[in-house]
């Protein structure tokens, strides 16, 4: 049952993921408040209704509910009840696979959750928590933890011990860095950590050779390390509002990329060999310093939306007429001319081009 449960979220995640990318993509412009916003709904209320599609099971909404009927919860729901204190006797509920306490006033959690052997999906949003506790990394069947908007400033070391988590959600937090740990979460698919405060990368986190979507933009990373290109199942990469000058040409071995955000950086320009994205159809670089785009540009046989505003571009390759399916091409803010223009939608026949 396990196995069919995570199946299920898996599908789901993808494609409620997808439609939500595919609207923010259509969009001039989504703020950063906003962006959080949304994603403080989404693990939540995505992983609620996965739930209820693959088992139609109760919702218990009060801890003195559950533990009338101990034996026969599996899902316990405590947000938005303003609780700053957690009943050890939570740990009577020896079948509890989801547990939800998001929008509350927690500082800490109970050690007693260290019995509860069937949880798989943690909710922790919204809270004040300023760090996780060591004691959960106990829990060897999570799967899913979400503790995004608290105030956590560090992960342990320790938390590599989950090695079972395949959604991973931390966004809206004050992380500084991840522990060398980070790479030992074999199993993850999912990870949010944008807006945080994140400098570097470490080393092992080129270990996650299963991470398919990634979400790092609003924090402060200034080198991509070459050890990204070896994140090769990856399908969705948000690097947006961070301060790269540069992407090391290993990003390009990520073939599977269907989306790469990078606008809101410091970008003067692509690797060379950007082309061998070819899976690619979302290509962000708005508000970067970028003069020229590479010839390969136009090997990009999928792509079909482009935002290359404010910039400092006043040409683009010949080779853009390659791209047949492009359909929305955003170039505000550069510096083209009539006749560069002009140029551009000969080539582009069939794309809507803004330039103003």
């Amino acid at each position: 049952m396990t196995k069919q449960l995570l199946l299920v979220c898996a599908a789901f995640l993808a494609s409620s993921c997808s439609e939500e990318r595919q609207a923010n993509v259509n969009k001039p412009e989504i703020t950063k408040g906003e962006k959080n916003k949304a994603e403080q709904k989404g693990p939540v209320e995505l992983f609620d209704r996965t739930q209820q599609i693959a088992r139609n099971d109760k919702t218990y909404r009060s801890i003195e509910e559950a533990l009338s009927e101990a034996n026969k919860v599996e899902k316990l729901d405590l947000s938005n009840q303003d609780i700053r204190n957690l009943s050890d006797s939570i740990a009577r509920l020896k079948n509890l696979s989801t547990l939800w306490l998001h929008n509350n006033s927690l500082k800490i959690l109970p050690q007693s959750l260290t019995h509860l052997h069937n949880l798989n999906a943690l909710g922790l949003d919204n809270n004040f928590f300023d760090s996780i506790p060591s004691f959960l990394f106990e829990l060897k069947s999570l799967t899913h933890l979400s503790a995004s908007n608290n105030k956590l400033t560090y992960l342990p070391n320790s938390f590599g011990d989950l090695k079972h988590i395949a959604t991973l959600n931390l966004y809206h937090n004050k992380l500084l860095s991840l522990p060398h740990s980070f790479g030992k979460l074999a199993n993850l698919t999912n990870l949010n950590l944008v807006d945080n405060n994140l400098d570097n990368l470490p080393w092992s986190f080129g270990q996650l050779i299963n991470l398919e979507i990634v979400e790092i933009g609003y924090n402060q990373l200034t080198v991509l390390p070459y050890f990204i290109g070896n994140l090769i199942n990856m399908t969705w990469f948000d690097l947006s509002s961070n301060q790269l000058t540069e992407l090391p040409e290993s990003i390009t071995n990520l073939s599977n990329l269907t989306g790469l955000l990078l606008e809101k950086n410091r970008l003067t320009g692509l690797p060379d060999s950007i082309g061998k994205l070819s899976n690619l159809t979302k290509l962000l670089l708005k508000e970067n310093q970028i003069s020229s785009l590479p010839e390969s540009i136009g090997e990009l046989s999928n792509i079909e939306w482009i935002d290359i505003r404010d910039n400092k571009l006043n040409s683009l390759p010949e080779s853009i007429g390659k791209l047949t399916k492009l359909t929305q091409l955003y170039a505000e803010g550069n510096q083209f001319n009539d006749e560069e223009r002009e140029k551009i939608r000969r080539l582009l026949p069939n794309c809507e081009i803004k330039f103003e």
